[in-house]
């Protein structure tokens, strides 16, 4: 409904609350005076809804009662109290106090909505590179709906699957309510319990992904990262005790500037979906923390190399400890020939694989962790080569 204007389904709506709360049989004119809505149809001189009504002298009622219907100070229409006594000339400055309640609260709940559904267009737009508008008239509309994007965020996908089944059940047993309610608040009560910091920006991005857009702090990236998969896994938790199907989140790495927010957008994506197929829903995935699968199944060069670097920085500058690394994963996990081939005794590999185990949190001589590294090993020198 604009703001100016009564709809149909709005003059219906005041017709059925008042004849329900007082009454009294009513009909909603418009300005143009149409006929929006009649108690039964028919009280306006027997005119049907969308016909001409009577001007006064011409038909009309003698003891009707017609008060105009304001908004912002401005006639829209005009509210026609009928009746035969003095109760409907009572009862008519309450019936126009309950109209204009009910034109202002849904004025109000679709201006909402429809700044809701910006928000949500616009981070839509904005995680899928789908603006031809140059960077800075991008800035303004984020600004206009509450968004900095000068801030660094990095992308947050909590996929809540029961949200789709929820809202197809709420549809079934009554379409009049609106279909974002629920969304709506769980959107809020998302907010509420992540709760981090007043810029993070939150939005529903399809039938199920809650997005959210996290501020972070570039320079202490990783503490961040921690505390967002701490907040995230305990709203999942919170949330999966209500839900028939569990909620799960990804959550994409750090880039700078806002025109990269894609690529964290698409971290996250492959987090969620491998996340969730290798180890169950119900958690929040990094790619980082995938392992093997992130090597294995992730298109992403940058990914890798970033992955690999992480996995062995501890030991790269540590050449006995590479050097012994190599020569284990060569051997295939046999001590007794890394030691032979090292020329090392057996407690000196011992203290060296510990050492690279408590370096990188990865135990070389159990195959996951040897799998990652041997991975990682292999892509960084495949990198120095090219």
């Amino acid at each position: 409904m604009n703001a100016m204007e009564l709809s149909y389904a709005v003059a219906q709506q005041i017709v059925e609350r008042i004849t329900a709360s007082l009454g009294v049989p009513c009909s909603i004119v418009d300005p143009s005076s149409q006929i929006l809505a009649c108690s039964n149809g028919t009280h306006v001189t027997d005119r049907a809804v969308g016909e001409p009504a009577p001007q006064p002298g011409n038909g009309s009622r003698p003891n009707d009662v017609a008060l105009p219907l304001l908004y912002a100070d401005t006639a829209i229409g005009m509210l026609v109290v009928h009746g035969d006594g003095p109760r409907s000339t009572q009862l008519a400055p309450l019936a126009k106090a309950l109209a204009e309640l009910i034109v202002h609260q849904t004025t109000l709940l679709e201006q909402l909505m429809h700044q809701h559904w910006a928000r949500d267009r616009f981070i839509f737009n904005l995680l899928h590179s789908s603006f031809n508008a140059a960077p800075d008239a991008v800035q303004r509309e984020a600004a206009l709906l509450g968004i900095d994007l000068k801030l660094p965020r990095l992308v947050v996908i909590i996929d809540v699957p029961a949200v789709s089944d929820a809202e197809a059940d709420r549809a079934a047993a009554a379409p009049a309510l609106m279909s974002h309610s629920y969304p709506s608040h769980l959107l809020e009560h998302a907010r509420r319990v992540i709760h981090r910091h007043a810029q993070d920006s939150y939005s529903w991005c399809g039938a199920r992904w809650l997005m959210l857009l996290a501020v972070v702090d570039p320079l202490n990236i990783e503490t961040d990262r921690q505390g967002l998969v701490a907040s995230v896994q305990r709203f999942l938790d919170l949330l999966n005790a209500d839900m028939s199907a569990p909620a799960s989140a990804g959550i994409g790495r750090y880039y700078a500037g806002w025109p990269a927010l894609p690529h964290s957008f698409a971290d996250a994506q492959f987090a969620l979906k491998l996340g969730t197929q290798i180890r169950g829903p119900g958690r929040v995935f990094l790619p980082k923390d995938l392992g093997l699968a992130s090597f294995v199944c992730h298109d992403d060069a940058a990914l890798k190399t970033e992955l690999a670097q992480r996995l062995l920085q501890p030991v790269l500058d540590k050449a006995d400890l590479l050097a012994t690394l190599e020569a284990f994963l060569g051997a295939n996990l046999s001590s007794s020939q890394t030691a032979h081939r090292l020329c090392i005794h057996r407690h000196t590999l011992d203290y060296r694989l510990n050492k690279i185990a408590r370096l990188t949190g990865l135990d070389p001589r159990h195959f996951d962790a040897a799998a990652q590294l041997l991975a990682a090993l292999l892509w960084l020198g495949m990198k120095r080569e090219t």
